[in-house]
C-alpha cells in the first residue's frame, strides 16, 4: 500500500488526506511495524553472534536463553543501552573463547545472563582487558564466575554474600557501588553507613537480593532488631522506598528503624503504615515520627485506607438481589447496601472496600459480605454490573480465600446466577 505524502512545508497547497485506510496505516500500523522492526534488529544481533561462532560451540549453546537480558535490561538512555548491549555481546564472546562452563554449556541456572548483564554495567566503571586468555583451575561453573570477577573486575574481595547480588538485577548505583568497593574504597566512602553499621555488613548471615535490602538490614540490626525481625522489616521498607535516592533512602530507613525500636508492633500491622507512607509521597529528606506513636500511626493509616474517614452524609444505593443465605451450615450474603455498611467491613476485615462507594452509587458494581453464624468465615466479594461477574474475592488483610470459601461461594454463585472468573 502507497503511504501518501503530507509534508508540513506544503500544507497551503496541499489538501489534508481524508481519514481512511492511507491515514490510518500512517498514524497507527506504520509506528507499531517500526518498533517491531527495530526489537528484532536487537534480537537478531545475538543470533547473528551466534552463527558466527564455531559449530563445537553451536551445538550445545542455547543462544534463545541468553536474549531475555538483552530485551528486559534495564538503562536509563537509549545510547547509554546501545552501549551496554554492545558490551554484553563482547563479554559473551570473551567468555565463549576462555570456555566458561557457565555460558557455553547446558544452561540450568537462568541467572547467568543476569550476571553477564551486570558485568556489562561494570565494563563502565572499569577497564576490562579482553585479549588476555584466562586459565582456570576448576570446572565449577560458579567458581569460574566468581574467578572472572575477581581477576578482572575486583582488586580486592567483597564480603561472601555480596557475591550473590551479581545473579540478581541490580540498579546502575549498585553496580557502581561494588565496584568502587572492589577497587580499595571505603565502605563508609561508598554507602555511607556508621561504624556500627559497617561491622554488621561483613557478617550479614545470608544473601540477600539487593544492596538496598542488606544495607536496610545492617541498620535494623544496629538498633537491636533481631535476626529475624530485621530481615522481614528489611524487605517490607526496601520495597517501599527502592525509588528513593541513597541519601533519603538511609535517613527513612534509619528512622523508622530507630523509631520501631521503641515500639510494639507486628509485621502485619507494620504493613499498612508503610503503604501508606509511600502511597501519600511522606517519604524524603524530610521524614520524621517524632512523639508519634504506633497506634497513632496505624490510626491515621487506616482512616485513609478504610475509607478515607467515616462518611459524614449516608449515602446508599439500591439492591440487585444478590444477599442469599445457605443452610446447613449457615452461611449469610448480605449485599452492602451505604456507605457506612461498606466502612464497616472494611474496618472488620482490613482492606480498603470502604473506597467503593461511588462505583456502588453509580452502579458500576456491588459489594457482598460473607458471613458465617460463628464467625470463623469472613470474606467480601465484588460483583461486576451489569455483567453479574464475580471479579474479586478477598478475606481478612486482602488474602485470598480459603478453599473451605471457595465451596460456599460456588454454591451460591450457582444460586444467584452469576459468571465466576477464577482469578478472582
Amino acid at each position: 500500500m502507497k503511504v501518501p505524502i503530507y509534508d508540513k512545508d506544503f500544507r497551503a497547497s496541499v489538501e489534508p488526506p481524508e481519514f481512511g485506510l492511507d491515514l490510518m496505516f500512517r498514524v497507527f500500523i506504520l509506528p507499531f511495524g517500526q518498533k517491531t522492526e527495530k526489537r528484532r534488529q536487537q534480537m537478531d544481533d545475538l543470533k547473528i553472534f551466534y552463527e558466527c561462532l564455531p559449530h563445537s560451540l553451536r551445538r550445545n549453546w542455547c543462544w534463545q536463553m541468553w536474549k531475555p537480558s538483552i530485551i528486559s535490561g534495564d538503562w536509563p538512555r537509549r545510547v547509554r543501552r546501545q552501549e551496554q548491549e554492545r558490551r554484553y555481546l563482547d563479554l559473551l564472546k570473551f567468555g565463549l573463547e576462555n570456555r566458561f562452563k557457565a555460558l557455553y554449556g547446558p544452561l540450568a541456572d537462568k541467572s547467568y545472563p543476569t550476571f553477564l548483564w551486570n558485568l556489562a554495567q561494570a565494563v563502565e566503571f572499569r577497564e576490562v582487558d579482553l585479549r588476555s586468555p584466562l586459565h582456570f583451575n576448576t570446572h565449577n561453573a560458579d567458581r569460574q564466575l566468581r574467578a572472572w570477577l575477581d581477576r578482572s573486575f575486583l582488586d580486592f574481595p567483597l564480603p561472601e554474600w555480596c557475591y550473590g547480588l551479581w545473579k540478581h538485577p541490580m540498579s546502575r548505583f549498585e553496580v557502581k557501588a561494588l565496584c568502587r568497593l572492589g577497587q580499595g574504597v571505603s565502605l563508609r566512602d561508598v554507602l555511607k553507613l556508621s561504624k556500627q553499621e559497617n561491622c554488621w555488613f561483613h557478617q550479614l548471615p545470608e544473601r540477600f537480593s539487593s544492596l538496598s535490602t542488606g544495607c536496610c538490614f545492617c541498620i535494623l540490626r544496629s538498633h537491636l532488631h533481631s535476626t529475624a525481625e530485621a530481615t522481614a522489616i528489611a524487605e517490607v521498607l526496601t520495597g517501599a522506598c527502592r525509588y528513593l535516592e541513597w541519601p533519603v533512602f538511609l535517613h527513612v530507613v534509619r528512622t523508622v528503624s530507630e523509631w520501631l525500636a521503641c515500639q510494639k508492633f507486628t509485621l502485619r500491622e507494620l504493613q499498612i503504615p508503610v503503604h501508606y507512607w509511600r502511597t501519600q509521597g511522606l517519604f524524603n529528606e524530610h521524614f520524621t515520627l517524632k512523639d508519634r506513636s504506633f497506634r497513632s500511626v496505624c490510626q491515621e493509616a487506616d482512616e485513609w485506607l478504610y475509607g478515607i474517614r467515616r462518611p459524614e452524609v449516608l449515602r446508599s444505593w439500591p439492591s440487585h438481589g444478590f444477599s442469599w443465605v445457605r443452610e446447613n451450615p449457615d452461611i449469610i450474603f448480605d449485599e452492602l447496601l451505604d456507605s457506612d455498611a461498606l466502612f464497616r467491613e472494611g474496618r472488620q476485615l482490613h482492606h480498603c472496600v470502604g473506597s467503593y462507594q461511588d462505583a456502588c452509587r453509580r452502579g458500576c458494581c456491588a459489594i457482598v459480605s460473607m458471613r458465617s453464624l460463628d464467625g470463623k468465615l469472613c470474606a467480601t466479594l465484588e460483583i461486576e454490573l451489569p455483567g453479574r461477574i464475580l471479579v474479586q474475592v478477598k478475606e481478612s488483610c486482602n488474602r485470598q480465600p480459603s478453599a473451605v470459601v471457595r465451596r460456599h461461594i460456588k454454591a451460591y454463585v450457582e444460586a444467584v446466577g452469576l459468571i465466576w472468573k477464577r482469578s478472582a
